[in-house]
């Protein structure tokens, strides 16, 4: 008889995004529930959490404030089966409205990064 060992997850999505025009005026928390309907709409395999409110297992970056634009956001997914980051990509930027801009998806390697290790550097024009 065998014990029931969680299975190891096949990998973690690290998704790149920009935000720009009308993009720039939703807060952090908006962002997170607009991305996460885009993610569920758009058909990724990603992991749920555990209990009575399951939620998409994502990680995101530190927020930005509001009404700025950026070129580097990303988002973390650990994944439920694996999958073609150029396809998870397409299928994404599909489901998102107008301001966001999917840069690109590749598999995450490493530890999932915290918030004293990332920086951003704003820059005013």
């Amino acid at each position: 008889m065998t014990t029931g060992s969680p299975t190891p997850a096949p990998g973690v999505l690290k998704i790149t995004y920009a935000r720009a025009a009308q993009a720039v005026y939703l807060a952090h928390l908006d962002t997170i529930d607009l991305l996460g309907k885009a993610i569920r709409r758009a058909g990724l395999p990603y992991r749920i959490s555990q209990g009575f409110h399951p939620r998409p297992k994502m990680t995101f970056g530190p927020p930005l404030p509001l009404g700025h634009a950026s070129q580097c956001e990303f988002l973390l997914l650990p994944l439920e089966r694996p999958i073609d980051p150029a396809a998870a990509a397409t299928a994404l930027a599909a489901q998102l409205p107008a301001g966001f801009t999917v840069l690109g998806a590749t598999l995450h390697q490493g530890p999932v990064p915290t918030g004293n290790r990332l920086r951003y550097r704003l820059v005013f024009r």
